[in-house]
């Protein structure tokens, strides 16, 4: 066999397992939009002043499961009304019907992936994620950790029902991540030693904490902006203003303009780069795409 034959069937072995590498996933999808809020004040909490009404939210959930569609994916697209708002049960039962198609279909390489554009807060110590329901009524100032978990959608309630499913999951978390830092300044309490012992064990475990919120490995979670932020809507990369989008949509959007056919890793490497876009700030995620990312999204 002469040399020229030998690379080039050495090239063509390469391609093949290149190609078999790179799997496409199977798409199982939840795109949720939340426009709709309580506003009849009547039936606030004292000192809630209630959440705007964004019609964004529900224009960028149905752009990102038709894109989705697109890419071959099977889901819902949940979106809210104004007799028919978000709440925690619809979201947290469509999880469980994307979850149990997924089994049932038993394809080879599923990915599931929850979207959610609405309003969204945190708190200062470990920054949880909350998503808000818009049938939220409660002042987010009287609750703490725990109930506000149990009144609006906890991030780590969403990210637990995945993630029991042994399926590889991708967040995708289009809202504000709004909340006051808290701090812990161990060297305030060096004059007594029993106060400085407890001070280091709050930063520790508020160190802890945060980085569980982070969503390291091994599926990703992306969040539109960082803890402690507000963002706000972006206008559509084409239709602009008067179609105004969540900026993860938008950069996903902008994305696809940028690579037509992106492995996972691709995308979120797109989402999370500063000079993708003017009009938005770069998307955060922790996931390192080690587990999965080499697969393609369409």
């Amino acid at each position: 066999m002469n040399r020229k034959l030998l690379i080039l069937t050495w090239l063509l072995m390469l391609k093949c397992v290149w190609l078999t590498a790179q799997q496409r996933f199977d798409l199982y999808y939840l795109s949720v939009g939340s426009t709709h809020y309580l506003e009849d004040f009547t039936q606030y909490e004292e000192g809630f002043a209630g959440f705007a009404v964004e019609p964004s939210a529900n224009r960028s959930a149905q752009l990102m499961g038709q894109l989705f569609d697109s890419f071959g994916g099977k889901g819902q697209k949940l979106l809210s009304t104004s007799t028919s708002y978000i709440t925690r049960q619809k979201v947290l039962t469509a999880v469980g019907k994307m979850i149990s198609t997924a089994q049932q279909e038993k394809k080879k390489n599923p990915l599931l992936i929850f979207y959610f554009c609405g309003h969204g807060l945190s708190e200062g110590f470990g920054w949880n994620m909350f998503m808000m329901p818009g049938d939220f009524r409660y002042n987010p100032a009287r609750l703490d950790a725990g109930q506000l978990a149990e009144k609006s959608l906890y991030a780590g309630d969403v990210y637990d029902a995945l993630e029991k499913a042994k399926i590889p999951f991708m967040m995708l978390l289009d809202c504000c991540y709004e909340g006051d830092e808290e701090k812990v300044r161990v060297q305030d309490f060096a004059y007594q030693e029993s106060l400085r012992k407890v001070a280091q064990l709050s930063a520790d475990a508020m160190g802890i904490v945060r980085n569980l919120n982070q969503y390291h490995e091994p599926n990703p979670v992306v969040f539109s902006t960082p803890p402690g932020t507000l963002v706000q809507v972006t206008p559509h990369p084409t239709e602009g203003a008067s179609k105004s989008i969540g900026p993860l949509c938008r950069r996903t959007l902008v994305s696809l303009q940028r690579k037509a056919t992106p492995t996972l890793a691709q995308y979120i490497t797109l989402l999370l780069a500063p000079t993708l876009d003017g009009e938005t700030r770069a998307a955060v995620c922790h996931w390192t795409g080690a587990s999965f990312g080499n697969n393609l999204l369409k």
